[in-house]
């Protein structure tokens, strides 16, 4: 079970979550498709969902261009779309990956990895904006854990009423994302293998927002 706790100056509700789910799961390779979680049931001071499965934390990598670091970024990736998977208030999620995004574009290695921490940046913050232009007034904001892991910050959800409008705007910032690491590949031999399976691994994460 996870459990989803109010930030201390939060006075909203929290919501309980009544999900089924399978049996623990590793992070899996790509391609990859999301469950469909349960409704969800509302009760005060707590949110329980239960994981899809989390992958455990990856340890940090040396700058230069490999496959060994490329594989790293890649279990980064993976690792925060299990963990936004697992969330069963689908609100949480395009937040749940600004957040996890951040993450990832903190540990890259440089300076040969510079340029793909620049556009997942970029990305993680266009999320976290979207969110929070459209927070859910109903929903508390707060962090979320998984079994052993927990959210890197808080998080905010966004409003039901629109859920299916965001999701497509926050699926168009991770295309984006995606464009633009295929074409920072272009020119060079040496970039273009490892720059294309980290736009693929951003690019899966998608299939989050269509599963509402």
């Amino acid at each position: 079970m996870t459990q989803f706790r109010n930030a201390p100056c939060t006075a909203a509700l929290a919501a309980l979550v009544a999900l089924s789910a399978p049996a623990h799961a590793q992070a899996a390779a790509l391609p990859y498709t999301a469950a469909k979680p349960a409704p969800a049931t509302y009760a005060p001071d707590l949110v329980q969902v239960r994981a899809q499965g989390a992958a455990p934390a990856v340890p940090g990598a040396t700058s230069a261009f490999s496959t060994a670091n490329t594989d790293r970024i890649l279990r980064r990736i993976e690792a925060g779309r299990e963990f936004c998977a697992g969330i069963a208030q689908r609100e949480y999620v395009i937040d749940c990956l600004a957040a996890q995004f951040e993450r990832v574009a903190r540990a890259l290695p440089g300076p040969d990895y510079r340029q793909v921490g620049q556009i997942i940046g970029t990305a993680a913050a266009d999320l976290r904006r979207l969110a929070e232009a459209n927070a859910a007034p109903d929903l508390p904001r707060g962090r979320v854990r998984i079994g052993g892991t927990t959210s890197p910050r808080a998080l905010t959800p966004v409003r039901r009423d629109g859920l299916a409008r965001l999701n497509r705007q926050a699926s168009g910032i991770l295309q984006e994302a995606e464009t633009q690491l295929l074409r920072a590949a272009e020119g060079s031999a040496r970039r273009q293998v490892h720059y294309q399976r980290i736009a693929a691994a951003i690019g899966s994460t998608k299939v989050l927002l269509r599963s509402v």
